[in-house]
């Protein structure tokens, strides 16, 4: 790398799904004072190409899946690419990581590079997307090493922790436990393409003691069979990230693994993570359930206690006065694991202030636990009254048949907005519109019904991020209509 010109302060963008080589190629950035950005391996050549270009990415590392799409997105660039290839089928017209791994060639390597941590950035994640066009990231050695620091003093990964990761490897998750398995010395088993039919061999044939999930691979994780059917005493812990698990599902993977330490993670690509369940406790505490409260006539679940240097509040949405406990507001968080700012059309946005608003609806209980209800962007009103999706998701997945549920508002002149449902239902379970209906009525009341109506999926869209795509759901119900 250093030999083709990659110098201090560029950048190497790679999509691809293959990650152990990628994470060797992403010290040797590193090690050159670069940094890394991935992208969502579905993409379109357009949307590669820009990204290449704001990042001006003269080195870009593929796989064999993924290269096709990847030249004609090199072929608009004014500028030469240099492709790398990762894994074991050879992309015509690229170098392969067995040829770079072989060289011992190091005279271009710089003999001292000086950094300022808090300016040079080391990873450029993507948001989800969740609120529109995914922005790059800046995260800096400051903000990257922060969070090694919050995460070292609990012991969490271990050099016999052996975890097996469910996180995309261009999301800033995936680069938290990367970052933590070097550290810790930890073994990590990525797997690059998610499949439910193989994911439980996988799970049998290397036996992992900590295993990491996304909410909606948790739900069907919980309510498959193979759970009960299964011996997986060997799972220690299981870690849950991107959003907050719904009280069913942390109740249920509670009874079906009750020796299985479950830790709630709260976190933002902006912030990395902020806060973590049972974490202060130490990584031997004693297993219990995730606390479960009732606030505003609504079962939350308990992102547990801030990070060490992590300052958070909950302001008023249309005043910004801080609210007591209890209350619902914005979070809003000082931390600094915070990014520099955004990367957008190819400027740096910088952050204004040291508070960072979220966008995320929350509260704290009297034991300064800290939850997270929803994204303020998502909610709607019906009549005057806030409705949060999320909630009459967490009340659908109660239900034995429905193995995954989605919600949105549609558009309604008596009422403003109108709650519908998305559903899957569990294999070989049958529902009809009129029962969900009914089983929703039953526990929430009536603003908060699906007066929208059901429909059925076989599947509910995600999106890049491995969350529930809001807008695409709201963009199937308005095709409806």
């Amino acid at each position: 790398m250093a030999r083709l010109g990659f110098k201090q302060g560029d950048v190497l963008y790679y999509v691809t799904y293959e990650m152990a080589q990628l994470f060797v190629l992403h010290l040797a950035t590193w090690l050159l004072g670069g940094a890394v950005r991935g992208c969502y391996q579905g993409e379109s050549a357009e949307v590669y190409a820009r990204q290449i270009n704001e990042s001006k990415a003269r080195i870009v590392v593929v796989d064999f899946d993924t290269a096709p799409v990847m030249k004609r997105a090199i072929e608009s660039l004014d500028w030469e690419v240099q492709l790398f290839y990762v894994g074991r089928t050879p992309v015509e017209n690229a170098v392969g990581f067995e040829t770079i791994a072989m060289d011992t060639d190091d005279s271009a390597m710089p003999e001292f590079l000086e950094i300022d941590p808090k300016e040079e950035v080391v990873a450029i994640p993507s948001t989800s997307g969740s609120t529109g066009t995914p922005k790059g990231v800046l995260h800096t050695h400051y903000s990257a090493v922060s969070q090694l620091v919050m995460f070292s003093k609990f012991d969490y990964m271990r050099e016999d922790t052996r975890a097996m990761a469910l996180m995309t490897n261009y999301a800033v998750g995936n680069f938290l436990l990367t970052l933590n398995a070097l550290y810790s010395g930890a073994t990590i088993y990525n797997i690059g393409k998610f499949s439910y039919d193989i994911y439980f061999d996988l799970i049998l044939q290397y036996k992992p003691n900590f295993i990491m999930f996304y909410p909606f691979v948790a739900s069907w994780f919980a309510k498959s069979r193979q759970i009960s059917e299964l011996d997986l005493g060997f799972i220690e812990k299981i870690f849950i990230a991107a959003w907050v698990l719904d009280p069913t599902t942390a109740d249920t993977l509670h009874q079906k693994l009750p020796k299985a330490k479950i830790t709630q993670l709260y976190g933002m690509t902006e912030v990395i993570g902020v806060s973590a369940s049972d974490l202060l406790d130490g990584a031997d505490c004693e297993i219990k359930p995730l606390t479960v409260i009732e606030n505003e006539g609504e079962l939350c679940v308990a992102s547990g206690h801030l990070l060490p240097f992590v300052k958070a509040k909950i302001v008023d949405l249309s005043t910004g006065r801080i609210l007591p406990k209890g209350e619902r507001g914005e979070i809003v968080l000082s931390t600094p694991s915070a990014m520099k700012g955004y990367l957008i059309d190819g400027e740096v946005q910088l952050r204004e202030n040291e508070w960072f608003h979220t966008g995320d609806l929350g509260f704290f209980d009297d034991e300064e636990n800290i939850y997270v209800i929803e994204r303020m962007t998502f909610m709607f009103k019906y009549l005057s009254l806030f409705v949060s999706p999320s909630e009459i998701e967490s009340v659908l997945c109660e239900h034995p048949s429905i193995q995954a549920a989605g919600v949105t508002g549609i558009p309604d002149p008596e009422v403003t907005t109108c709650a519908r449902a998305y559903v899957v239902t569990k294999p070989g379970m049958q529902l009809t519109e009129d029962e969900a209906c009914a089983f929703v009525a039953e526990k929430l009341p009536e603003y908060k019904h699906l007066h929208g109506g059901v429909r059925f999926l076989e599947k509910l869209p995600v999106n890049k991020g491995g969350k529930l795509d809001r807008g695409k759901l709201k963009e199937i119900a308005s095709a409806e209509n």
